[in-house]
C-alpha cells in the first residue's frame, strides 16, 4: 500500500532540523530503473542537499543535508579517535559508499559492488566471497 506524504520545499525540511536522512522511492518501483530513479532524484534537488543512491535492485534516493555523505561522518568520526585517514581502509558497494572510499586511504568495492563503485574504488574484492568484509579484515591483519 502507498501513503501519500505532503509536499514540501526541500528547504523547509531542512529547516525542521531534527531530520537526519529523507528517502524517495517512486508510487510505482516496477517502472524505474535504480540508476534513473537516482539520477532524476538528483537532477532535481542536489543544488541543496546531498543525494545518494544506495539500492542496487531497488529505486531509492538517500538525501542529507548538503556535504553531509559517508566520507564526512567517517572523516568526523576518525578525527574524534585521532585517526587520520592514511590509517584508515573502507569497503562498500553502493555509490553512496564513494566519498567514504576516496577519503579512505584504501578504498575497496565488494566483487559485485555497483559498477560506480568498483570504478571509484582503489581495489575490488573478489565476488566468490561470501564475507567480503572479513577478508579484508583478515588480509589488513597480515600486512
Amino acid at each position: 500500500r502507498e501513503l501519500a506524504v505532503p509536499a514540501f520545499e526541500v528547504k523547509d525540511l531542512i529547516a525542521l532540523g531534527h531530520i537526519t536522512k529523507f528517502i524517495a522511492k517512486p508510487f510505482d518501483t516496477t517502472k524505474w530503473h535504480p540508476d534513473d530513479w537516482f539520477y532524476e532524484i538528483k537532477n532535481l534537488v542536489s543544488e541543496v542537499i546531498t543525494v545518494n543512491h544506495a539500492a542496487q535492485n531497488y529505486p531509492l534516493a538517500e538525501m542529507s543535508a548538503l556535504g553531509v555523505d559517508k566520507g564526512t561522518a567517517l572523516e568526523k568520526f576518525s578525527s574524534q579517535l585521532g585517526i587520520t585517514s592514511q590509517e584508515v581502509a573502507a569497503i562498500g558497494d553502493m555509490p553512496n559508499d564513494i566519498p567514504m572510499l576516496h577519503w579512505a586511504r584504501e578504498g575497496w568495492a565488494v566483487g559485485n559492488a555497483h559498477a560506480e563503485v568498483k570504478t571509484a574504488a582503489d581495489f575490488v574484492s573478489s565476488e566468490s566471497s561470501d564475507s567480503p568484509v572479513a577478508d579484508l579484515i583478515a588480509e589488513l591483519l597480515t600486512r
